[in-house]
């Protein structure tokens, strides 16, 4: 556990003054650097912790003095502190060329002063060119500075640069000291934000005075993270965030930061609640390109997934030590020891820490981390202000067709040790514990097909084995059934290797009564614990020819202005400008039927909002038409919230009169605004 020792020093009480001593608790002064010309200084100092305290009632600033001593025999000059206790003061009139002392102080009530340690600079013009960045990527760029009229006394300097995402904040930003000081120099920046634009000046240091340049600015390029499918509940990401390859650390940041770069030291400075979407750090930032879904901080539940379905091995890749997590279908991620930061300083001490998105329910000051060592990976507490590094989860996109998958609770292996492997996807039978709504891998209400249900998945591990695989199936009513391998294919396939399969079985029904592949003596040829098998899609009443839709056409909204939801597809009648090819999204000379047309969509915004959807169509003919919801389903579906639906209009014909979705009394019921409708495909036989 990631423990820190807290310092909490009382005030000097006061017999005279009560109040001090009750009130007035200071915790910690401390005197920072100074920004320093020939003739004005800015000092910067914290004073911890008066967050509580009437402004009237205390007093900071630095006093300062051309002696040792300025507590006793110096000036006082009064600054200002903000929420987070930084005290900035800024002294003016100074003589160049003379060294002066200085220290933060805090005075309670007019009577009680504290002072921070004491510190230098001397008043010099010391000139000093911030130069323009180059080599910029999405988490680097090459920093370059130069000094002039200091030669004499570089061997005696430090020369380096700070940066930060505001132009205010640079001179007490992130700090990138050299080695050693030359008069030009370069400082390769690294564990930046992509898509960010970050502010930085070049200094010299003399002393604890700090001579800056004048600010420059970049924008780090755009990162299109690249994630891992371990066969998990979410796909991982490969690297960490802030870094452009899996061996580094990438940026540290204390728990829930917004802003990356706190480095306080008081954990109430961080988020004391679970890291969701908007207040996840990782939410916001641009690293997921086109992808539909958001990339995120894992959830200690993803991450007790991650280390009990993987196999961790102590790994080094290209010098760097880590933990390498693999999974069944031999894809694997690589972790390196990246220590961890307390204030400004990182410790690298030969194990890794990374944060979940879940804070600790035993002690509100802490939240849940991953731990990596050489001899074990754990879920372990971290105190909030600890700066840990981030790797990144995300789901996979949604799949455009079929019900809902829930890959996380399969249970898979040989369950029923005959030397068969199962994939379980609804089963109260065999003791996989998958057969309820919460637990199974498809939502059973979501199963209803006329015709027949599909599945496809992919399967790995394997290598060129070959079996026959077939459904265990039995809808919710008991009305279709499945239980063996079947020749002429009906809800069965045979597996030749490692790939991706499909298979149908004929039949109509609703519900799941149970729900499983079976692989004829596979765990018994490979082993089953090098197999893993994942759902990709499951299609009800999979029929037709499938055509392709571009939904960068479709128009949607209340466009009639009566209430209902509209999703255009050809209109030539109203505003919606779709009735020609080149604003419609399917091919309409692909449009040909002589049974049927549907369209299957998904629509998302309505919450549990249910309403009647009906297809306003008429083929190029009008030989086939529909315009109103038909209690019988042709052409039509109940919508029932959020979710992917299939309406087919039985019917002949070619191309398109009007081809629309209408959803009644939609916009009104939960305003048009807040819906979005994308379609599938649309299906012709």
């Amino acid at each position: 556990m990631l423990l820190a020792a807290g310092l909490f020093t009382a005030a000097c009480s006061s017999d005279d003054d009560y109040s001090i001593s009750t009130d007035a608790v200071v915790t910690s002064i401390t005197t920072g650097d100074a920004a320093v010309t020939a003739i004005s200084a800015t000092t910067y100092g914290t004073v911890k912790d008066l967050s509580k305290m009437d402004g009237s009632r205390y007093q900071v600033g630095a006093a300062y003095g051309t002696t040792a001593d300025p507590i006793t025999s110096g000036s006082k000059q009064v600054g200002t502190i903000d929420e987070n206790g930084n005290v900035t003061t800024q002294l003016s009139n100074l003589t160049k060329g003379t060294t002066y002392y200085y220290a933060t102080f805090v005075t309670l009530q007019g009577k009680v002063t504290k002072y921070g340690e004491v510190k230098s600079f001397i008043a010099t013009d010391a000139q000093v060119a911030t130069a323009a960045a180059s080599d910029i990527s999405a988490c680097k760029a090459t920093l370059a500075g130069q000094t002039q009229g200091i030669s004499d006394i570089l061997e005696n300097a430090v020369v380096g640069f700070r940066y930060a995402t505001s132009e205010a904040d640079v001179e007490t930003g992130v700090d990138l000291p050299m080695d050693e000081a030359t008069a030009n120099f370069e400082f390769v920046a690294d564990a930046l934000l992509p898509a960010t634009t970050y502010y930085y000046k070049a200094y010299v240091k003399l002393g604890d005075g700090l001579y800056f340049g004048d600010a420059q600015q970049f924008t780090t390029e755009a990162q299109e993270m690249e994630y891992v499918d371990l066969g998990l509940s979410v796909l991982w990401a490969k690297y960490n965030i802030g870094a452009e390859s899996e061996i580094e650390s990438g940026i540290q940041v204390g728990f829930g930061d917004q802003t990356f770069y706190n480095h306080s030291e008081d954990p109430n400075d961080y988020t004391p609640w679970d890291a969701v979407d908007v207040e996840d750090v990782i939410y916001n930032l641009s690293i997921d390109g086109n992808a539909k879904m958001k990339s995120k901080m894992p959830s200690e539940k993803q991450v007790q997934e991650l280390i009990e379905k993987t196999i961790q091995e102590a790994d080094e890749v290209n010098g760097v030590p880590g933990i390498r997590f693999t999974a069944k279908n031999g894809n694997s991620i690589f972790l390196p020891y990246t220590g961890y930061r307390v204030g400004n300083e990182v410790t690298e001490n030969g194990e890794g820490y990374y944060w979940t998105s879940t804070v600790s329910s035993v002690n509100e000051m802490y939240s849940k981390s991953l731990k990596i060592t050489p001899s074990a990976v754990t879920v372990d507490m971290s105190n909030r202000y600890y700066g840990l590094s981030l790797r990144s989860v995300r789901e996979e996109e949604p799949v455009e067709e079929g019900i809902t998958i829930r890959n996380y609770n399969a249970v898979q292996g040989d369950l029923e040790n005959n030397g068969n492997y199962r994939f379980d996807i609804f089963n109260q039978w065999d003791g996989s514990g998958t057969g309820s709504d919460e637990t199974s891998v498809l939502i059973p209400s979501e199963v209803n097909f006329k015709e027949s249900i599909s599945v496809t998945f992919t399967i790995t591990g394997i290598g060129n084995a070959t079996c026959n695989a077939f459904m265990v199936f039995a809808d919710g009513t008991w009305a279709t059934q499945n239980w063996n391998y079947n020749e002429d294919g009906n809800g069965s396939v045979a597996i030749n290797g490692d790939g991706t399969y499909t298979m149908t079985l004929k039949g109509s029904g609703s519900g799941l009564g149970v729900f499983a592949i079976d692989f004829v003596g596979l765990s018994a040829a490979v082993g089953a614990e090098n197999i893993n098998v994942k759902l990709n899609t499951c299609v009800m009443d999979d029929w037709g020819t499938k055509l392709e839709f571009d939904n960068a056409k479709l128009v949607t909204g209340d466009i009639e202005g009566n209430g209902n939801f509209r999703a255009d597809i050809f209109n030539q009648w109203d505003s919606s400008g779709t009735g020609d090819q080149d604003h419609c999204g399917v091919d309409i000379s692909a449009a040909n039927f002589t049974k049927r047309i549907g369209v299957t969509f998904s629509i998302s915004g309505i919450g549990d909002t249910t309403c009647n959807a009906f297809m306003v169509f008429a083929d190029g003919t009008w030989a086939t038409q529909n315009w109103n919801f038909n209690e019988d389903g042709n052409g039509s579906v109940v919508i029932n919230g959020d979710g992917i639906y299939t309406i087919s209009l039985a019917g002949s014909g070619s191309g398109f009169g009007v081809f629309a979705i209408d959803f009644v009394g939609l916009s009104a019921a939960v305003g048009a605004e807040n819906v979005k409708v994308r379609i599938s495909s649309i299906r012709v036989e």
